[in-house]
């Protein structure tokens, strides 16, 4: 793990000058688990694979996210790992927004029809019995709307939105399934419970 090589762009990259670069290992820099790192790194010298992504910390504490290609060499009479280094973090900060915006509903942020749909599936098992669905819309919204327009629309969406997820238990999940449409998934409530947890919402 002993950092014994590094070219110009090395530590102009990571903020660091050549010889105290030299003077760190590898833990110092990648933030994953010790034990993590070094079964990686015998996978890169066993050939089982070149490629990885790591988060990497400069010395100014800031982390990158980095691609890593790394081959097993000779270097000095000994056999070492040559890697090649490349800045990703925007294509990963892209990425997890681009995860996030899958499951999620853009103007909300409660999740989505699709997160919805897929949630109930996960739940829908014995250990989750009574499961619950609790369904609900924003009467006379389509008039609000077309009387005051979508922008006014919106905010009341949102208000309607923030109000009914701070009134949601933290083991129940929100979601927006339609244009004014919510759905609360509940599991392990009985009816009677279900019945108060409604009327606590519609109170609120």
């Amino acid at each position: 793990g002993k950092i014994v090589g590094a070219n110009l762009a090395a530590t102009n990259f990571y903020g660091y000058s050549k010889e105290e670069l030299l003077a760190l290992s590898i833990n110092d820099i990648n933030m994953l688990d010790k034990d993590k790192i070094r079964n990686l790194r015998l996978d890169a010298f066993l050939k089982s694979q070149k490629y990885f992504t790591f988060p990497h910390r400069l010395k100014d504490g800031n982390v990158k996210m980095v691609d890593v290609y790394s081959s097993p060499i000779e270097y000095n009479g000994k056999k070492v790992l040559f890697s090649i280094i490349f800045d990703v973090t925007e294509r990963e900060k892209i990425a997890k927004e681009n995860e996030y915006l899958a499951y999620h509903d853009y103007l909300t942020n409660a999740y989505n029809r699709r997160f919805f749909e897929e949630e109930f599936a996960r739940k829908n098992i014995a250990k989750n019995f009574p499961l619950t669905i609790i369904l609900g819309d924003i009467n006379g919204f389509k008039m609000f709307n077309d009387s005051f327009g979508h922008v006014e629309g919106d905010k009341v969406l949102l208000e309607f939105s923030n109000k009914i997820q701070s009134l949601v238990g933290a083991e129940d999940v929100f979601c927006r399934i339609g244009g004014d449409e919510f759905a609360i998934i509940v599991a392990g409530k009985k009816e009677k419970e279900i019945k108060s947890y409604v009327d606590s919402i519609e109170k609120n």
